[in-house]
């Protein structure tokens, strides 16, 4: 059975949907980030806003991963389904030169 290149396909941009949340997520805590500049002043403000930043920093890299893992989804799943068609070009060929030689064969005249 050939890979289905579409529904692969598919569950790579189900996974580019998920990069595309994670943004929101990001521009969201970045928001609230500033918010919190702006209402409080404490030292507190000071570390809960580093903590934030880390964990946007994480987000960005889980974002890259996901952006890599759609595209590379994608580009696998082409190269199989290249593979599986070259593979079957090549065994239509054999089987056509098989009954050709045994068509031209001495021993079927």
């Amino acid at each position: 059975m050939k890979i289905d290149v579409q529904r692969e396909s598919g569950i790579a941009r189900e996974i580019g949907q998920h990069e595309v949340s994670l943004g929101a997520i990001k521009e969201n805590l970045e928001l609230y980030k500033e918010s919190l500049r702006k209402s409080w002043d404490a030292d507190e403000t000071i570390h809960m806003t580093h903590a934030m930043e880390l964990i946007q920093t994480s987000i960005g890299r889980v974002a890259s991963s996901l952006r890599g893992i759609e595209s590379d989804i994608i580009s696998t799943a082409n190269a199989i389904r290249q593979e599986e068609d070259a593979k079957e070009a090549a065994e239509i060929a054999a089987r056509e030169a098989a009954m050709k030689q045994l068509k031209n064969s001495p021993h079927t005249k």
